[in-house]
């Protein structure tokens, strides 16, 4: 079995097409950290991540002082499954295990697939109403019929203006779904609830409306909902999963490679929560293509019969990735 050998940093920049703006942040350009390892037969295989400080918590000079130091130490001379057991075990922020566990799939042929497509929805962010029917205009545009709605803590009526909007200006079958990312309680999300049920918007799925931490909570606006509650920044760690699925407080879960730490842990998760009877939807963060490649790899690998969250590189404004009529092609 082959060992790693050596491993080297590098970071480059990307800028996206316009202002991606959420209930937890705004951002036009980021940095990539880009990490590769050598095997025994000199091949460089790559793993990707970025910092998100208001999702995971850490910070680029963190990931990077982890890529540069205690990896090498935690992966170098070991072979490969030996060394996906010590990043997994590592007490590693999970982007930095992220980029290191997806080179190492690499190696052991579970990494990026080619040859394939993965369809997606497209975002369109927190913005005014005025300017909706420009950003919704481009998306249908390049094809896409299924649009996650960011939502802030704006008053209900807003919301449901802008929905009802965004309804209207998508083509006949089009789908929509809302991602509030915490920023509601408990009785505005019941509020929104009840204000769609009246209005007859038909809606794939409610995402995240409570705060991240309060299971409880999430719980009580899955017993309440006739709409599919998703969950995402609750379901970091296989413990944070197995505890929503215990208290029933999500019809469906977001799995990202950045959250969870990798492919492998990912992989893994997937399977309990289907095996628990949760749709399973595979999403990234605003990241470089390598490991939104390993991302639709995996959504391909664990529901590709599904609409998955994978439009970041459709944000950038230079990517080596297309993006046709609703999918995603490797």
């Amino acid at each position: 079995m082959s060992e790693v050998v050596s491993t080297r940093v590098s970071t480059y920049s990307r800028e996206l097409r316009e202002r991606f703006v959420t209930a937890l942040r705004g951002v036009s350009e980021y940095q990539v950290i880009k990490f590769e390892l050598c095997d025994e037969s000199g091949t460089w295989h790559v793993g990707e991540t970025v910092e998100t400080p208001k999702i995971t918590g850490d910070s680029h000079s963190q990931i990077m002082a982890e890529l540069e130091s205690d990896v090498i130490g935690l992966i170098t001379g070991k072979e490969i499954s030996e060394a996906i057991r010590s990043i997994e075990e590592s007490n590693l922020t999970g982007s930095t295990k992220a980029a290191v566990d997806i080179a190492l799939n690499s190696v052991i042929g579970k990494g990026v697939r080619q040859g394939f497509s993965i369809a997606t929805d497209v975002t369109i962010p927190i913005t005014s109403i005025e300017n909706l029917p420009a950003l919704v205009a481009d998306r249908v545009a390049a094809g896409f019929t299924y649009f996650k709605v960011k939502a802030n803590n704006e008053p209900t009526a807003d919301l449901i203006a802008k929905l009802q909007l965004i309804e209207e200006l998508t083509p006949s079958g089009s789908h929509i779904r809302i991602d509030a990312n915490q920023a509601w309680d408990f009785g505005h999300t019941a509020e929104v609830l009840a204000a769609i049920s009246d209005s007859g918007l038909v809606i794939d799925y409610l995402e995240q409306p409570t705060p991240a931490r309060d299971f409880a909570a999430l719980a009580k606006v899955k017993a309440i909902s006739l709409i599919p509650i998703m969950a995402d920044e609750s379901c970091f760690t296989p413990a944070d999963l197995t505890e929503l699925i215990a208290l029933n407080a999500m019809d469906l879960v977001n799995l990202k490679l950045l959250k969870a730490g990798g492919l492998t842990i990912a992989r893994e998760m997937a399977n309990t929560a289907a095996a628990a009877g949760i749709g399973v939807y595979i999403g990234s963060m605003m990241e470089g293509d390598q490991s939104l490649s390993a991302a639709a790899s995996l959504a391909s690998e664990v529901a590709p019969e599904l609409v998955h969250d994978l439009d970041a590189s459709w944000w950038a404004k230079e990517s080596d990735l297309r993006y046709e009529s609703g999918r995603l092609y490797l």
